[in-house]
């Protein structure tokens, strides 16, 4: 809850002057202070969202008439629906309507707007019923993981690297897979880790350049998932002894055209730890301008690519801008008169009207070479 939320509290004389100061201070104590005005009896929180949606003249929607399966899952992970107590719940085209019961957080809903990439618009809802919806939501997450341990459990020890029928399209681990991935776009991770060791399991996104874990699967599904991704990726399940690099391409809905993700395993004591790197085409459309050089910097180096020899090297740790700033050079250079071929390993961003090329040690196609 807001100062902005007391306020309105305040304005439509629902609560008095001495409460409005006792509540703030417990607010910017940073106590949760919904609660206790509904335990206090200060109000309900159907009589609250009535309030605000009048005053705000938001449309009021009782959840109780809303189908849960309805709530949309690409748009907000859900850590960021909990974090913002907020919940896509209608798609128009590119409007997406958030059910919210403080309206008042507005800087929160322009952040959602800025990396979402959609219009937003709110629906106020009954704080409880909110709650109650964002705590179904988590225990669904809890149910998938719960389905693949309790799969893993009744298979077969023959079945469970094989995961390519149709029915597992369907089947928890696709699913689980399928929102880890739409969770790590949302949340503006460059890689996701799959990582397994003898007692536990994990996934970790690279945000900002740290990883942080956001889920523990079950230990027992690891040779599941990591054969999963592997099918994904139309690597060789059979081989587990060396390292393999593959691609998969997903079409997310949100997104409107499909994302590549570059896949890479790594065998490990306890199974193949997988890493997948989010390859973002729209990189390659930055300006040089949007790079965040200074002009000292930006100067030198159009000068120094726009040199007929030389070599420009490009260093720094994992999501500082090493790629997008490769291939917005590249883009750069990309005139009708040049001829630019490339050596990558691998290409992670198509480029029309370069000539990209992939390594391929084992034919012999190396750097070097």
């Amino acid at each position: 809850m807001s100062i902005g939320l007391l306020r309105v509290l305040l304005q439509s004389q629902t609560i008095t002057n001495a409460q409005a100061e006792h509540y703030g201070n417990a607010l910017k104590s940073g106590k949760e202070i919904l609660p206790m005005l509904f335990a206090d009896g200060i109000i309900s929180p159907r009589s609250l969202g009535e309030l605000v949606a009048r005053v705000f003249s938001y449309p009021l929607l009782d959840l109780h008439h809303y189908p849960r399966s309805n709530v949309i899952t690409d748009v907000l992970s859900e850590e960021q629906m909990v974090q913002n107590r907020c919940i896509p719940i209608f798609r128009r085209g590119r409007k997406v309507y958030l059910a919210v019961s403080d309206p008042t957080q507005i800087q929160n809903f322009q952040k959602i707007t800025f990396s979402s990439g959609v219009t937003i618009d709110l629906v106020v809802v009954p704080d409880d019923q909110l709650s109650s919806l964002l705590e179904w939501l988590g225990q669904r997450s809890t149910t998938i993981l719960k389905e693949i341990s309790e799969e893993q459990e009744a298979a077969q020890p023959s079945q469970a690297l094989y995961i390519d029928n149709e029915e597992a399209e369907d089947g928890p681990i696709p699913r689980f897979i399928h929102k880890t991935l739409s969770d790590a776009l949302n949340a503006g991770a460059s890689d996701i880790h799959f990582e397994f060791y003898e007692q536990m399991a994990r996934v970790r996104f690279r945000v900002d350049g740290q990883l942080r874990e956001v889920v523990q699967p079950p230990v027992a599904v690891r040779g599941q998932l990591a054969s999963r991704i592997k099918v994904m990726a139309r690597l060789d399940i059979s081989e587990k002894r060396v390292p393999q690099d593959g691609r998969i391409q997903i079409a997310f809905h949100k997104h409107g055209r499909p994302i590549d993700f570059r896949v890479s395993t790594l065998p490990t004591l306890f199974g193949e730890k997988v890493v997948m790197r989010i390859l973002n085409s729209d990189a390659a459309t930055l300006n040089i301008d949007q790079l965040g050089f200074e002009p000292f910097q930006k100067e030198m180096l159009l000068e120094a690519i726009h040199r007929p020899y030389g070599m420009v090297l490009v260093t720094g740790p994992t999501g500082s801008g090493k790629t997008v700033s490769l291939y917005t050079c590249l883009n750069i250079l990309n005139t009708e008169d040049v001829n630019i071929s490339t050596a990558e390993d691998p290409a992670e961003i198509n480029l029309p009207g370069i000539n990209q090329v992939n390594v391929n040690d084992k034919q012999g196609l190396t750097f070097a070479a």
